[in-house]
């Protein structure tokens, strides 16, 4: 553990002594929760921490935010409400929290909201108009939201689709007629027995018979029997 000078120890309104550099950084962390009551950091001390015991030691910008989290702590118990323009944000209290108030208008900013909708003045139409009005709105824009989104999966997988029938064009698959499911054919014959028991020809597409004949199978038995020929023909030679 470092051993600290008297000097670079901060003392609050307790009897509990902390290095400075820590202590400025743990109330800098909780001004940036937006805390306004920051207690001294012993777990077991109720002792709050002065503002002005550490105004020096704070960025000057992070004090303004502690004095205006302080400011609005101190209108908890009474109606508050914020200037709904984000170029401006001020807050405003409510005297007696009276929840009659409506058109009211920034002392910051000098423009017109309401202080009941929180939105910018809605003129030539009541409060509770204007709230039904919005609920509407918003269950509509869900709505179109949901629409839009099923739209848009639509057309990603009718693009997916378009992609999988050219890359199946191009290698020469075949599409159970049964399951619409591609099989690519490696060796072997045209008798395909697909993963969902349907039977089919990889040649032409038809359902698989027993006497089952076009023009694929055809030319598959002739290159078949052209191959046994061959091979056939090179042993007799070999053995000759």
């Amino acid at each position: 553990m470092d051993e600290k000078s008297p000097s670079d120890m901060f003392r609050g309104n307790c009897t509990h002594f902390y290095c400075t550099e820590c202590t400025v950084r743990y109330v800098e962390t909780r001004i940036g929760e937006n805390v306004a009551g920051i207690n001294c950091p012993d777990v077991d001390c109720t002792h709050l921490i002065e503002p002005n015991t550490c105004r020096d030691l704070i960025p000057r910008n992070l004090m303004e935010r502690w004095d205006k989290a302080l400011c609005e702590s101190l209108f908890m118990s009474s109606g508050k409400v914020y200037c709904p323009f984000e170029s401006c944000s001020a807050m405003l209290v409510v005297e007696g929290g009276d929840d009659k108030v409506t058109m009211t208008e920034c002392p910051s900013c000098h423009r017109l909201f309401c202080a009941q909708c929180k939105v910018t003045w809605h003129e030539g139409i009541g409060c509770k108009e204007f709230q039904r009005v919005g609920k509407t709105k918003k269950k509509c824009r869900v709505i179109l939201n949901g629409i839009l989104n099923i739209a848009k999966r639509k057309e990603k997988k009718k693009n997916v689709d378009k992609l999988l029938i050219q890359l199946a064009k191009k290698k020469q698959w075949r599409r159970c007629p049964s399951c619409n499911f591609y099989v690519e054919k490696l060796v072997g014959c045209m008798h395909i027995s697909c993963r969902c028991g349907f039977e089919f020809c990889y040649g032409c597409g038809s359902k698989w018979g027993y006497r089952h004949s076009c023009l694929s199978t055809r030319q598959y038995s002739m290159r078949s029997f052209f191959n046994s020929f061959l091979a056939n023909s090179r042993s007799f030679e070999y053995f000759y």
